[in-house]
């Protein structure tokens, strides 16, 4: 055997060649392993904005089945055609045929009515003027008195899929019937037929209840606008006249009816349902959801649109937005003087939120305080005509609301929707005053200003005038050239 040989330091041994992997094959490992855990990002994001939303939803099934739109529709009262006040309502409008009391010449109408008191008579010039505009709508008028009688109404809405384009121009005729029933009370009265006035008050009344539970928050606001005009149309006709017994315990009814709905529960429960509506059209792709955000102003408005892209995002939000409205709901069944607090904390929140809360949650700040006003004065009309009915009794003012109470002229005495507790009288040298403390929250001594309302230093309520200060002489007419001036 020959000797093993020496290794020379001169030429190391080599290791051996490892086979070369190719860029593309790492690539393309690398390329799979990002593919999969995006997927599984993805999925994942996607499968817990889903579990949230289907739990939340879940509990709401338990807590209120009827909260979904289609659901929230079909559950509301049933009402026959022959009971619909709405139809009324509608065809009440065609027969005025694009005519008002007010219009065409609406500078004039303003200048011979306005500031005038309401123990005021009408003078001739502004009898004229009721003469000539009522010529045109007086079977206009005739069928609308029928609504005194039809307290409940629906309009045929048609909702749109995503709910948010849903159009309402029957709604807006109501406050045109409105405003004809308002003037035609005041006719009524001054021609000395002051159950007759009453009557129009009451079918004033029905028109603002034709606007039922639908589910917006604006029918709710056409419904308190003309709940206004008719207590001013009541208070005018107890300044003019003296109504039977009768006709003020039927108004009276009437009047407690509409202060015990749940208006703006009921309106917040169709704002839920229709809001989860639109959410549920924007994941189909329903709504063109570039020009619903557009509508914003400018700001973080790319960091919110780059998020919705994120998966999971969209379901989460849509999450949110129910929790939003859930909270506003439980909010909605306390009594009225305890919400404002509630809603406000809210409201100073609401830069917190998720984007499409932001964006499409309602303010719902300003919607109560115009819930809580309506009640003040519905609560303060209430009032108002069981002392009136008082008077006729007795010949003589109650000497406190409890008085009412005592001969059963009223079951309870309605609560201050500001502070809670009774609402208050005050004797005046000339009648009494009915009211709420209002919102400042502040006893202004009955101090009442309806074109001020949201002053400091205003209370909300009705005021009774003493029989021989009712029915005052007119003022002196309107000078022609300032008429034409004004025309």
């Amino acid at each position: 055997m020959d000797p093993p040989q020496a290794i020379s330091s001169a030429s190391p041994m080599r290791p051996p060649r490892r086979p070369k992997r190719s860029w593309w094959r790492r690539l393309a490992f690398w390329g799979v392993a990002l593919l999969l855990l995006g997927s599984g990002g993805w999925l994942l994001l996607s499968w817990l904005g889903n579990l949230e939303l289907r739990s939340l939803m879940a509990q709401m099934d338990q807590a209120d089945p009827n909260w979904r739109l289609h659901d929230f529709l079909a559950s509301r009262r049933k009402i026959p055609d022959e009971e619909n006040s709405a139809l009324v309502v509608t065809a009440a409008k065609k027969l005025m045929k694009g005519q008002s009391v007010s219009w065409p010449r609406g500078e004039v109408f303003e200048r011979l009515f306005e500031g005038l008191p309401a123990q005021t008579q009408f003078n001739e010039q502004q009898v004229a003027h009721l003469v000539d505009r009522f010529q045109l709508l007086d079977k206009a008028a005739f069928l609308a008195r029928k609504l005194k009688d039809m307290p409940h109404g629906r309009y045929a809405i048609v909702y749109s899929p995503d709910w948010l384009g849903t159009l309402l121009p029957d709604i807006q005729h109501a406050r045109q019937v409105a405003e004809l029933l308002q003037w035609d009370a005041y006719r009524r009265v001054h021609a000395l037929d002051a159950d007759g006035g009453i009557e129009s008050c009451q079918a004033l009344i029905n028109t603002a209840r034709s606007v039922d539970d639908e589910a917006f928050l604006i029918t709710n606001l056409v419904r308190v606008a003309i709940t206004h005009i008719a207590v001013a149309a009541v208070e005018r006709v107890l300044a003019q006249g003296q109504p039977s017994e009768l006709a003020l315990r039927d108004l009276q009814k009437l009047l407690e009816l509409e202060a015990a709905q749940p208006n703006l529960y009921n309106a917040i429960r169709g704002e839920r349902a229709g809001g989860h509506q639109l959410m549920l059209a924007i994941a189909e792709g329903k709504v063109n959801f570039k020009g619903l955000i557009g509508a914003r102003q400018a700001g973080d408005d790319w960091r919110d649109q780059l998020l919705l892209r994120v998966p999971g995002t969209l379901v989460r939000q849509h999450a949110a937005l129910l929790r939003y409205y859930n909270e506003i709901v439980e909010i909605a069944k306390l009594p009225a003087h305890e919400q404002e607090e509630r809603l406000a904390e809210i409201e100073g929140n609401i830069k917190l939120q998720p984007f499409l809360v932001r964006l499409l949650g309602p303010a719902m700040g300003k919607v109560a305080e115009a819930n809580r006003r309506n009640q003040a004065y519905l609560g303060a009309t209430i009032l108002a005509v069981a002392a009136e009915r008082y008077r006729l009794k007795h010949q003589a003012w109650p000497e406190s609301l409890e008085f009412l109470v005592k001969e059963k002229l009223i079951d309870a005495l309605p609560a201050d929707p500001y502070v809670g507790g009774p609402m208050r009288m005050k004797k005046l040298h000339d009648g009494l005053v009915l009211y709420s403390v209002g919102r400042d929250k502040e006893d202004n001594g009955g101090h009442l200003d309806r074109l001020r309302v949201m002053d400091p230093g205003v209370d909300y309520g009705f005021r009774l005038w003493d029989v021989p200060f009712r029915r005052q002489p007119p003022r002196p007419p309107v000078p022609l050239e300032d008429l034409e001036e004004k025309n």
